[in-house]
């Protein structure tokens, strides 16, 4: 049984339907995380638990399937380098500027991870990649911003934070290269998912030890405390999408993940708590389709084409 046969036929068959999938269920985990954070819990006690629910699932996954956890020196470092880049720092750098930025202007920042990461896929290649595949990051990126840029200030912004919300996105892009670069290959989506996540629970469990938080979920008091269990769910689903895209696409076409979270994110907040929809968003919608397609190859246009 495959990794992602849970999922429907539309979905686990196709790069671009897993992209929409992975990027409109992490989205969904992003709303559950702001009610809950709303509601009182601490931000990094929400996205500590999210972790270890997610990283107790997928080891119950493990255990079921009769997989093993490779434990390599190549597959630890690549744990290690994946927890680190593509969550810890980021996220722990997202909590830092956010006190000090908009979020508005935060959410346009990380869509800027698509676009560094075929920077450093460049310069990993020591050549440019086909134009078609910029010319659809760019796409989609002119999208995405239609959709978030505006309703937020930047006067009196610390330039020093926006540059070091910067490396919130940097940081992903790397990953992002690294991850489709040093892929251990002959190894399941499950196994890796579970490896990195381990290694994300060793390197913020100091954390929070240090902040303070002991919330903790487990006594399933409220409806609070089965939406952080729903969190981790997600996470654990996502956490497999993510190194399966990682088997069918490099690091570039990964990175537009980030483009569904936003937008995705965008409707259901107007969905969920009634938040205004402006109609440029459906242009951002068709924006962001064509630059899919350009990406992954599903849509070639005409131009530079021989007859």
């Amino acid at each position: 049984m495959k990794a992602v046969s849970f999922l429907p036929p539309v979905v686990r068959t196709g790069t671009t339907p897993m992209i929409l999938f992975t990027g409109t269920i992490i989205s969904a985990s992003f709303i559950l995380a702001k009610l809950a954070v709303e509601s009182g819990i601490p931000s990094f006690a929400v996205y500590f638990w999210q972790l270890l629910t997610a990283c107790l699932i997928l080891l119950v996954l493990t255990v079921v399937r009769g997989e093993k956890l490779p434990v390599s020196r190549r597959h630890l470092t690549y744990y290690l380098l994946n927890g680190l880049m593509g969550s810890c720092l980021p996220q722990l750098i997202a909590y830092a500027a956010l006190g000090h930025i908009p979020a508005g202007l935060f959410t346009v920042l990380i869509t800027l991870s698509p676009l560094f990461t075929y920077l450093v896929s460049s310069l990993a290649d020591r050549r440019f990649l086909p134009w078609p595949r910029l010319a659809g990051i760019l796409t989609g990126l002119i999208g995405i911003s239609l959709a978030t840029f505006g309703g937020f200030a930047v006067s009196g912004v610390n330039g020093s934070w926006v540059l070091i919300a910067a490396l919130s996105p940097m940081f992903l892009a790397v990953n992002n290269v690294y991850r489709a670069k040093a892929y251990p290959q002959g190894t399941s989506p499950l196994a890796l998912a579970l490896g990195s996540m381990l290694f994300q629970i060793l390197l913020l469990w100091p954390v929070l030890i240090w902040t303070g938080h002991d919330y903790q979920p487990f006594s399933l008091t409220g409806l609070l405390d089965w939406a952080v269990l729903l969190i981790g769910l997600i996470t654990a689903v996502s956490f497999i999408l993510t190194f399966e895209l990682q088997k069918r696409t490099d690091g570039l076409g990964f990175s537009q993940v980030g483009y569904v979270v936003t937008l995705a994110g965008i409707l259901l907040g107007a969905w969920i708590f009634n938040e205004p929809l402006s109609p440029v968003l459906l242009i951002s919608l068709i924006l962001l389709f064509i630059g899919l397609g350009m990406t992954n190859g599903h849509l070639h246009l005409p131009i530079g084409k021989k007859d």
